[in-house]
């Protein structure tokens, strides 16, 4: 089998994964009783968020997942249950960044060292940034649905804030430095959509951490006080959008490991939001 069939086969499995977690989300979310919110809604969020997250990854570093894949099914390597295999997908490291984002391009230039996280370090910049400058370029689907009205939203007022922060910064210099030593203060678009990825990145680990205080023992007071059932379905239904948004502007990936059209795409967005509401 060629690596791109054994890619599809590791998106056919993630696949599958989403399908069925997705499904018994939207369930809970929205026929469950309230013990079934409480007792199984964050974990099959959670499955979710991860299953999804860690496919989006799969189309945008091909090799790391193939690598995984290998080692699952070589006989003698073995997965023992009682240890995490050193090779797992990790949320943490693989899916939000150990490093700080503000150290991805420095002068480090070793490979060793490139940070291939889905939603921060080098591999997410390079994907991501130019995804969504090229959304953020793209008028055509605005009008469909409040997610992607909610995106183009976040995009503008990163670019807001970054205007404001550009002017301010040439004040500063017009009014310190004398203009024969002024140095050109460019404002990078590649700024706004780093913002923008940083949003999505903070959304994503608080969705996590939500998720799994319905998932591990945290409480040792009543559970339900503290993260009484409709909390629970704000953070699963938190997690379906996340996810599904993060899944839309994939497709506007120009190298990432198969696409659909961005319009083809924002029917599909528009269809899980829509599902929501029904």
């Amino acid at each position: 089998m060629n690596s791109s069939g054994q890619l599809n086969r590791v998106l056919s499995i993630l696949g599958d994964v989403i399908d069925r977690y997705g499904e018994k989300t939207q369930s809970i979310a929205k026929n469950g009783s309230d013990d079934e919110k409480s007792m199984y809604g964050s974990f099959v969020a959670r499955k979710l968020l991860e299953s999804a997250s860690s496919a989006i990854l799969a189309r945008m570093d091909p090799a790391r997942f193939l690598i995984l894949q290998e080692y699952q099914q070589r006989a003698g390597v073995g997965y023992r249950a009682h240890e995490r295999h050193p090779a797992s997908i990790a949320w943490s490291g693989d899916i939000i960044p150990e490093k700080a984002a503000n150290a991805v391009w420095s002068n480090e230039a070793d490979p060793d060292k490139f940070v291939r996280a889905l939603l921060g370090g080098h591999l997410a910049e390079v994907y991501w940034t130019k995804a969504i400058e090229s959304f953020s370029q793209d008028v055509s689907d605005r009008s469909k649905g409040f997610w992607i009205e909610e995106l183009s939203s976040l995009y503008e007022q990163k670019l807001q804030e970054a205007e404001a922060k550009l002017a301010g910064a040439k004040k500063v210099q017009a009014e310190s430095t004398p203009i024969e030593k002024q140095s050109p203060l460019v404002n990078s678009n590649g700024t706004v959509a780093t913002s923008v990825l940083g949003v999505f990145r903070g959304k994503a680990q608080g969705c996590y951490s939500a998720l799994s205080k319905g998932v591990h023992l945290e409480f040792v007071v009543d559970e339900t006080v503290l993260l009484d059932p409709e909390t629970v379905v704000v953070h699963m239904l938190d997690a379906v959008k996340l996810v599904s948004q993060l899944g839309y502007l994939s497709n506007y990936m120009d190298s990432v490991y198969t696409r659909i059209e961005p319009k083809t795409a924002a029917e599909l967005l528009l269809n899980v939001e829509e599902s929501l509401e029904r």
